[in-house]
């Protein structure tokens, strides 16, 4: 969800990509961080690019707004 929920589509940098490595998977989207990254691996804080969008998700059962995304992605 954070892939879709942060990508800047406005900018002509690229699209939204899903690689399947052996040992994991990497993901990657347009834009660049709104968030400091020290904030961003601490969570608990969330500065969505695209909001209506992350609430439409959220509505259908998917993702927060709670800044647990990248936490849960490190979790995991």
């Amino acid at each position: 969800m954070n892939l879709i929920i942060h990508a800047d589509y406005l900018m002509d940098a690229g699209v939204l990509k899903v690689i399947k490595r052996s040992n994991g998977f990497e993901f990657t989207n347009p834009g660049i961080l709104k968030l400091p990254l020290e904030d961003i691996y601490r969570g608990g804080n969330s500065k969505s690019r695209n909001p209506h969008m992350q609430t439409m998700l959220r509505m259908v059962g998917f993702g927060d707004n709670a800044g647990s995304g990248f936490p849960s992605i490190l979790a995991t």
